[in-house]
């Protein structure tokens, strides 16, 4: 059962929280000690329908609501991709764009090049770093 579920001890409010990982997200699930202590048929249920490769959510929901009255299940939450303020490819452009244009201006413009491009070159750093994190997982 510890693969495929895993119990947080409960808090000051006498809360569990029961993650189950199957499928493609985790479920999470909030139950009072009380229920927890009632649910132990379905979790060996849903071991083993897992363990067969028989997951089923619906399944899941029906004996949690048999059980205790209520399907205490929600999906885990993933956080959305971050993005720069361009795609890369325009990000190169910029930094061009602006370094052309530093140089062929005087004083005042030659800053604000300068500045266009270090932002756009700031924004193309960042997206090599989201990426090698993202090829690190």
């Amino acid at each position: 059962m510890d693969h495929v579920w895993t119990i947080s001890a409960s808090n000051a409010d006498g809360m569990v929280e029961l993650t189950l990982h199957a499928g493609p997200r985790p479920l999470v699930a909030t139950l009072s000690e009380a229920e927890f202590a009632s649910v132990e048929n379905p979790l060996r249920e849903v071991t083993d329908a897992v363990q067969r490769g028989e997951f089923s959510r619906v399944r899941l929901g029906t004996a949690f609501r048999n059980s205790i009255g209520r399907d205490p299940f929600q999906q885990v939450a993933i956080a959305p991709r971050q993005r720069g303020l361009f795609a890369w490819w325009v990000d190169c452009a910029y930094v061009v764009i602006g370094l052309s244009f530093a140089a062929g201006h005087h004083s005042p413009w030659r800053f604000a090049g300068y500045a266009f491009a270090v932002v756009a070159f700031g924004d193309l750093v960042g997206h090599g770093l989201r990426r090698a994190r993202r090829l690190m997982r």
